[in-house]
């Protein structure tokens, strides 16, 4: 280990510090395997890989999403907009709309069978990761199952062990692995979710009047606010 004194962390495990789950998922995990899956990412190889959809079939799925807008409440609307345009400014709001309702319906039948499936895992354990609720310890097994299947899918069928797709190989597509054992160690993925102390971070920066001054400005703001 290049810092032996942090070899301490590494013995404690999961239980050191729990995941942001929803954080690494959604703003992380899905939003690079549409990357591979739209051709972002790019070749990592001679030819294109099994896993690139054509142009055409990144464009006519945007173009379904976007088509969606008048059929939800106007809550939901940003959250369906034309993904092969808006990708780089989808939240994970928007992320996990896509995962676990729109992302089934425009990758099926358009992606290799083996791919679908390995995405469907990640949505079925997400599915369950997500719920604003506790998991028995059942469905944290099932979870588990999920996700491992999924990185083995993934080793399997995209990194498929070949040199050249070894960029592909990222960590934050086998982090997933750590979610369960965190999990057991921590509670529930929205006990340490990170979301709402960033909206309130984001609030904060409107209510700084001087700029020499920015700390005392801030307290008095948010004293007076409250008070």
């Amino acid at each position: 280990m290049r810092y032996p004194n942090l070899g301490y962390f590494s013995k404690i495990g999961s239980a050191a510090l729990p995941y942001d789950t929803m954080h690494l998922v959604l703003s992380k995990v899905t939003q690079r395997l549409w990357e591979l899956f739209s051709g972002e990412f790019g070749v990592t190889g001679t030819t294109p890989e099994p896993y690139i959809l054509p142009k055409t079939t990144v464009t006519a799925i945007g173009r379904e999403i976007e088509a969606g807008r008048a059929t939800v409440p106007s809550t939901q609307a940003r959250s369906i907009r034309d993904i092969n345009v808006h990708y780089r400014s989808y939240k994970a709001s928007d992320w996990v709309f896509f995962f676990l309702s729109v992302g089934e319906v425009v990758l099926g039948n358009r992606l290799p069978e083996e791919i679908f499936v390995a995405f469907m895992y990640l949505c079925k354990a997400a599915r369950l990761m997500f719920r604003p609720s506790g998991l028995s310890k059942v469905e944290l097994t099932t979870v588990e199952s999920h996700i491992k299947n999924f990185c083995r899918a993934f080793y399997k069928y995209i990194y498929a062990g070949r040199p050249e797709r070894r960029k592909v190989c990222r960590h934050v597509f086998f982090a997933p692995l750590d979610i369960v054992p965190n999990m057991r160690s921590c509670g529930p993925a929205w006990f340490c979710c990170h979301f709402p102390i960033e909206r309130l971070i984001g609030t904060l920066l409107d209510l700084i009047g001087s700029h020499s001054q920015q700390y005392v400005s801030l307290m008095s703001a948010i004293s007076h606010m409250y008070n």
